[in-house]
């Protein structure tokens, strides 16, 4: 078993509280986009340098995550990830 340093359950828990992620329309069951978080939280943890995670630290990788479902979702050239003034979903 893996020691993340962000554990993938913690990205999938806190996408139900982004602005505009409705637009994913979780066309994936979940159980997908878990195989996704489990892929970006294994490599976060493998170019992990030791120092803690704070809260910003956390917006910082969820944006990351998010973008990539963007990315698989083919959603990227019409939405982004934003700050307004919390990380959103937004059109481009």
């Amino acid at each position: 078993m893996t020691d993340y340093v962000i554990h993938p359950l913690s990205f999938i828990n806190r996408l139900k509280s982004i602005n505009g992620i409705e637009v994913l329309k979780f066309s994936h069951r979940p159980e997908v986009y878990l195989v996704d978080a489990i892929e970006f939280a294994t490599e976060l943890t493998e170019g992990f340098d030791g120092e803690e995670i704070g809260s910003s630290d956390f917006t910082f990788y969820l944006q990351g995550f998010i973008n990539t479902l963007l990315d698989i979702e083919k959603l990227s050239s019409k939405y982004k990830t934003d700050f307004t003034p919390y990380l959103s979903v937004v059109e481009k």
